[in-house]
C-alpha cells in the first residue's frame, strides 16, 4: 500500500488509532467499484465525510446508526467524534473487510457493531437496545443516524423513519 492515514485523536480521549490503509488504498487493494444498480458511490475526500459528520451534531458519547457505510469513509469520521456505540448497515458484502478492519482497529474506544443487511429490512429500534427510549416533549435522545444514502432507496428509508417516529416505534 502506498499511504496510511493516522485517524487523528479520538474526540477527548487524547488516543490514537493505527495506522490506516487509505479509502483510495482499501479500494484498490480489495478491488471494489462501485455499483450501479446499487447507486454506490465512493466519498474519498475527508473533508467532506467530516463536514457530513458535524452536520450531525454532538455525537460523542451517543449511539450513532450508520446507512450503508461502503468501504468506510464516513466511519472513520464518525470514529473520530468517539461515540459510545456505532453499528454500521451494509448490505454489499465486498466491504465487510474494510469495515472489520475499522472495527479492531476502534476496539479499545468504542463498541462498533457491523450488520450484513439491507436497512430498509433492519429494524432500527434493535440497533440500540440498552439506550432508553424518550418521551416525544423531552430532550433529544441520543441517538444519531448519518450515511450517505443510496439514491434508490433515501425517499422510502425517510419515509419508514418518519412514521417510525410517529408512532414511536
Amino acid at each position: 500500500m502506498s499511504s496510511a492515514t493516522v485517524i487523528q485523536s479520538i474526540a477527548g480521549t487524547g488516543a490514537r488509532l493505527p495506522p490506516l490503509p487509505t479509502i483510495r488504498d482499501l479500494v484498490r487493494l480489495y478491488k471494489l467499484r462501485a455499483i450501479k444498480q446499487l447507486s454506490q458511490n465512493f466519498l474519498m475526500d475527508e473533508r467532506l465525510t467530516n463536514k457530513i459528520v458535524k452536520a450531525a451534531g454532538n455525537i460523542t458519547d451517543h449511539h450513532v446508526l450508520e446507512v450503508g457505510p461502503g468501504p468506510g469513509s464516513i466511519t472513520r469520521s464518525i470514529i473520530r467524534k468517539a461515540p459510545r456505540h456505532l453499528v454500521v448497515v451494509e448490505k454489499d458484502r465486498r466491504f465487510l473487510p474494510t469495515l472489520e478492519l475499522l472495527s479492531e482497529a476502534s476496539a479499545g474506544f468504542l463498541r462498533m457493531d457491523i450488520v450484513r443487511g439491507d436497512i430498509l429490512q433492519f429494524q432500527t429500534e434493535q440497533a440500540f437496545p440498552d439506550c432508553p427510549r424518550q418521551e416525544w416533549h423531552d430532550k433529544r435522545a441520543p441517538v444519531h443516524i448519518i450515511g450517505n444514502l443510496p439514491f434508490a432507496i433515501s425517499t422510502r428509508l425517510l419515509i419508514n423513519w418518519l412514521h417510525e417516529m410517529s408512532t414511536r416505534s
